[in-house]
């Protein structure tokens, strides 16, 4: 599978809904909403070494979102900088949050670009895990996840694709909500916390 070519097809395609997030600057963020004792900063190294992390463990880097125990991945490859795996996981669904629904996906790692490309898939076998079928609760999607910007000033960067039109309006203004939110993303808090031992503090301003 070409991952990089599915998602660019399925981004320039008219009839589904795509949507791209405002690029997070981590360190702008943290500098304005947070408190710590001493000055802290991330490292686009770091940044990166999250992305790669939470690629293959979505539960631990966000739980808000993978019901507990849903999430497997396995047939994990390795070609020059390009690692590739399939994933699959519950995980709560974008107009519904009190609800789960399956979700497999063929992940692409690209440490060159820094690019970590999710394909959506409607199902998968696997030899350890067994069979795996879309439920229909959750519409098929790609995602791209990325880290640009300097060592110093890293840049986080999230786009989405659904394959269909239907809801438009409503993902748009729900993943809008997500542009609005002052603080860093679930998965760098936690990566921050969990991997590097920074306790952050959000600011009461």
């Amino acid at each position: 599978m070409n991952h990089l070519y599915e998602f660019n097809r399925a981004w320039d395609t008219p009839e589904f809904t795509q949507i791209e997030l405002d690029p997070v600057d981590i360190n702008a963020v943290i500098k304005d909403h947070y408190s710590h004792p001493g000055q802290f900063s991330m490292t686009k190294t770091q940044l990166w070494d999250m992305e790669v992390k939470k690629a293959s463990r979505p539960d631990l880097f966000i739980p808000s979102v993978i019901k507990r125990g849903s999430a497997a991945a396995w047939g994990f490859k390795t070609q020059g900088n390009s690692e590739t795996f399939t994933r699959v996981s519950e995980q709560r669904l974008w107009l519904d949050n009190t609800q789960y629904g399956v979700v497999i996906e063929h992940v692409h790692i690209d440490h060159d670009t820094k690019l970590v490309t999710f394909i959506g898939e409607l199902q998968v076998n696997s030899d350890e895990y067994g069979h795996f079928i879309v439920d229909g609760a959750q519409p098929i999607f790609h995602v791209q996840h990325g880290v640009v910007g300097d060592e110093n000033s890293p840049i986080n960067t999230w786009k989405i694709v659904h394959l269909e039109a239907t809801n438009e309006a409503k993902l748009k203004e729900r993943f809008q909500k997500m542009n609005h939110c002052r603080w860093l993303p679930e998965y760098v808090e936690i990566y921050l916390r969990d991997i590097l031992g920074v306790e952050l503090q959000r600011g009461e301003f």
